[in-house]
């Protein structure tokens, strides 16, 4: 309720997902481009979860944070690589 009073009273904020990006923004003190770089690194996991790839699978592969927030094409060959190889990855 108090994120609706919000969302009514504050008119500048058009798209609730704006407001979550910049209430994510304000409330972990990180600015729009490491908010993107989380996004994509969540979007990633999800997809890998999706297709039945667990943390645990992830962790023994030696994943790391930082390889979800690479660039795109980056991460296509960390997917590809050789020290992933244990891990039954789809993409």
């Amino acid at each position: 309720m108090k994120i609706a009073k919000e969302l009514k009273k504050n008119n500048e904020i058009k798209l609730i997902k704006s407001w979550v990006i910049k209430f994510i923004c304000q409330n972990l003190n990180i600015g729009r481009k490491m908010e993107q770089r989380n996004q994509v690194g969540c979007n990633r996991l999800c997809k890998l979860f999706n297709e039945s790839i667990t943390y645990k699978q992830l962790v023994k592969a030696g994943c790391q944070k930082s390889d979800f927030f690479i660039k795109q094409k980056s991460f296509e060959i960390f997917i590809t690589n050789s020290y992933c190889k244990n891990v039954p990855f789809h993409f």
